[in-house]
């Protein structure tokens, strides 16, 4: 298989606990709910989304950030970029990308 055969996107799985909050990969383009309710800032705006909604964002300076409201969150995110890259802690450059909120 050459190179042209390489999807142009990449989905990373996340499962984030109420209480942690989660800086998404910088190249993250979208996101969909698979289970629970999140929050997600992006470009300044804030919005509640629930099982099988999906958000879509662009470029910005800060890469979303999304925490649950409740119990446990999985979300689907969609990134550009080569399938084998990034990794969600290397794309918080150096950062912990889930934390703790008490942290």
């Amino acid at each position: 298989m050459g190179e042209s055969t390489i999807a142009a996107t990449t989905t990373l799985r996340l499962v984030v606990y109420q209480g942690e909050v989660c800086r998404l990969p910088a190249n993250s383009r979208a996101i969909t709910v698979r289970e629970g309710v999140a929050w997600m800032t992006s470009g300044g705006n804030d919005h509640i989304l629930r099982a099988d909604d999906r958000a879509q964002f662009k470029r910005e300076k800060w890469a979303p950030v999304i925490t649950a409201l409740s119990g446990r969150l999985v979300i689907e995110v969609t990134g550009a970029g080569h399938p084998r890259s990034p990794s969600i802690s290397t794309a918080a450059r150096g950062h912990n990308a889930c934390v703790s909120a008490g942290a």
